[in-house]
């Protein structure tokens, strides 16, 4: 099995590891290991656990390097934090700063945190902002996206030497705006998404959205340890009274990214959301 790459932020991504893309894993624990389905049943159970990895580079003898693995749920937060980061500079690069990029992985406090120190911050010279909620698992945020992405100013604060400015615009984003949304937009997501599209705030790009507007409650069982469960209890209603469960989305910009562009890297949805905004600046 040869090392592709290095995950940011992850267990090798340290200057005390020696590990780099190219090297070969030989073993695990002094067990060989040749396929992932062999590497998967090496790690299993083994998060927060140091291991031993036998690596071989070239033709060169091989040697062990302990590393201390992280569970799926952190590693797959790293990976979606690699996938923004490379969007980021990636529209960064195209379109000169015009355009700032930001990925909602959820609909938690924590990200709105992240999207208003980036879009207040880093990104506050932009003149257009994309939204991305692609891939988002939901939760309790969509009125308050709402709200940071349709404030207006009324009035400009002027001091005697620098420029004009509105205090509206240190809390909300007064700019224009797009958004990337997809099938797995999910739960508070896919209402994000018809809620922005109802208000006329933007345009949305990307695929049709499934309705899944619905709340649920999660269980943890008191039988099985580590079993739980999930139900829905209470729906979303749009003001005429539909509800946003099975409330299909259509975007404004229909964009698929097909597998082999996925597998190249190539994102089409995200061009065609850079495209919209350079239009709406």
């Amino acid at each position: 099995m040869i090392i592709s790459d290095i995950l940011p932020g992850g267990p090798s991504d340290n200057d005390a590891n020696k590990l780099q893309p190219g090297d070969r894993l030989v073993a695990v624990n002094n067990i060989p290991v040749q396929t992932l389905a062999e590497l998967a049943i090496a790690l299993n159970n083994k998060a927060d656990e140091p291991v031993a990895l036998t690596l071989q580079r070239n033709s060169e003898n091989s040697w062990q390097q302990r590393i201390t693995p992280v569970d799926r749920y952190e590693a797959y937060s790293l990976i979606l934090k690699r996938w923004e980061i490379a969007r980021r500079n990636y529209v960064t690069q195209k379109t000169n700063g015009k355009v700032g990029y930001v990925y909602l992985p959820d609909m938690s406090n924590e990200t709105f945190l992240h999207l208003r120190s980036e879009a207040l911050g880093r990104l506050r010279n932009a003149e257009a902002l994309i939204v991305d909620v692609r891939f988002n698992g939901g939760g309790f945020l969509a009125d308050t996206l709402i709200e940071f992405l349709t404030a207006r100013k009324v009035a400009d604060v002027v001091p005697h030497i620098g420029q004009a400015a509105s205090d509206a615009s240190r809390r909300s984003w007064l700019k224009p705006s797009v958004v990337i949304a997809n099938s797995g937009s999910y739960s508070e997501a896919s209402a994000f998404s018809q809620y922005y599209k109802d208000l006329n705030v933007g345009p949305i790009i990307g695929e049709p959205v499934p309705g899944t507007g619905t709340t649920v409650m999660g269980v943890e069982s008191q039988v099985y340890q580590g079993v739980g469960y999930m139900f829905p209890y209470q729906p979303l209603r749009t003001v005429d009274g539909k509800l946003y469960e099975n409330l299909e989305l259509q975007p404004d910009v229909t964009v698929f990214n097909t597998p082999s562009e996925v597998a190249t890297g190539k994102d089409s949805q995200l061009d065609a959301a850079i495209e919209e905004a350079l239009k709406n600046i």
